[in-house]
């Protein structure tokens, strides 16, 4: 169901209202063996309101109950430096996209006081785990696997090498519960398909191919 909301203020008899509704262009494909999988189109905007609407709850879940406690007292820094460009050079497709998927999770009916700088921080935090001005209680690393020679041969891959990634990032229930697949069909020219495996909310790639 779409929702909309609309914020009115009354100032000097004049009535100001914006709406969060805008079609999703985004489905959900499946939601088994414990990760979601959603597909997107359209612009960095639409895709990001796509991605905000259709995984709201556990967007919210892993920033509430993961980033949050991660950053703890550190957090309004963090959202701080995100915003300044000595630190940060982020481009404008993604600062858009960030915004699209704060607006989606709102029009979902979630979290009012979730913005695009918490968007950004959650999809910065190596990088601002680097900052020595901000301490992330958060254990880092994910591993791979390479096989290739005798490991492959008998099988479609005749001996070429393939890479398995594994998403053994941390323990942690949060972590486990928001992980997804989001598929992405940009319509910007010069963009080709392309997906991302990692959790709910990330724009960047921590595992992920496209079309190439």
């Amino acid at each position: 169901m779409r929702k909309i909301l609309i914020i009115g203020m009354v100032v000097s008899g004049v009535t100001f209202s914006r709406s969060y509704s805008q079609q999703v262009n985004g489905q959900v494909i499946s939601t088994d063996n414990n990760i979601t999988v959603i597909q997107v189109w359209g612009t960095h905007q639409e895709r990001g309101y796509a991605v905000g609407y259709l995984l709201a709850p556990k967007i919210i879940d892993l920033y509430t109950n993961y980033i949050k406690p991660s950053f703890g007292s550190f957090l309004p820094t963090a959202k701080q430096l995100i915003q300044n460009p000595a630190h940060f050079t982020i481009d404008a497709d993604y600062k858009t996209e960030a915004q699209a998927m704060a607006d989606g999770i709102l029009a979902a009916g979630y979290a009012p006081n979730i913005d695009k700088n918490d968007i950004l921080v959650a999809n910065s935090f190596l990088d601002i785990s680097n900052l020595s001005v901000v301490n992330i209680n958060m254990r880092f690393g994910c591993s791979s696997l390479l096989s290739w020679g005798a490991a492959t041969a008998g099988t479609g891959l005749e001996g070429k090498s393939v890479l398995s990634r594994h998403l053994d990032w941390s323990s942690s229930s949060v972590i486990i519960r928001n992980q997804v697949m989001i598929i992405h069909l940009p319509s910007e020219e010069g963009l080709q398909p392309w997906l991302l495996i990692g959790f709910a909310g990330q724009m960047s790639v921590l595992s992920g191919l496209n079309r190439s």
